[in-house]
């Protein structure tokens, strides 16, 4: 069905952004509890990576833009996601977006944001170590510039467990306990925060 919409020169950027949706500008919010309990919010703009890519491929070939119908069933299917609570069209393929989500990770033992198959970011939890991880890839190799979006990603992580390790410089309030740290489109290398569960 991809090749159908943006054809073969696209297919493999358009298989990573197969969910449609791309964070753009966004702060991410996670609260994680020693007990494995969390809560997740995320608040921003989102870009429809799928039409976006419709339009570059349009732009070079010529072709016609695929059928409006079956764009807004890949829109449609999004939105019926339990987790999204605010959906606004901006304009320019841009969404204003709120998730929320929650459980216990003890319990789900990974959790994706998007899907699995996005591997935007994700938390798992290790059992062997009683750990959990935030690990956050973004898109590598240009991706993102290549359809003019410009991530920009405040992470904010509020817990009472032991931070193990973090690949990063955690930004940490004055308050104690609440870490930030910031990603974009340089972000090549991802970032793994490794939390220690009780």
């Amino acid at each position: 069905m991809l090749k159908k919409y943006v054809g073969p020169a696209l297919v493999g950027m358009a298989l990573l952004l197969a969910a449609c949706m791309v964070p753009e500008k966004f702060t991410a919010e996670y609260e994680i509890k020693p007990g494995g309990d969390f809560t997740f919010v995320y608040e921003g703009t989102m870009i429809d990576a799928l039409t976006r890519v419709a339009k570059v491929k349009s732009a070079q070939t010529g072709e016609p833009m695929p059928d409006a119908a079956q764009m807004k069933e890949m829109l449609d299917e999004f939105k019926a996601d339990p987790r999204v609570v605010e959906f606004k069209e901006l304009g320019n393929e841009t969404y204003q977006v709120r998730l929320e989500d929650k459980g216990n990770l003890k319990q789900a033992g990974a959790v994706y944001f998007l899907s699995k198959e996005l591997k935007f970011w994700n938390l798992t939890y290790d059992p062997a170590g009683n750990t959990v991880t935030l690990a956050v890839s973004p898109l590598k190799d240009g991706e993102m510039d290549k359809l003019g979006i410009k991530m920009a990603g405040e992470f904010k992580l509020s817990t009472d467990c032991k931070i193990v390790s973090s690949s990063v410089k955690l930004d940490e309030s004055l308050l104690g306990n609440t870490y930030s740290f910031k990603i974009d489109n340089g972000s090549a290398d991802g970032v793994t925060v490794v939390m220690q569960l009780e």
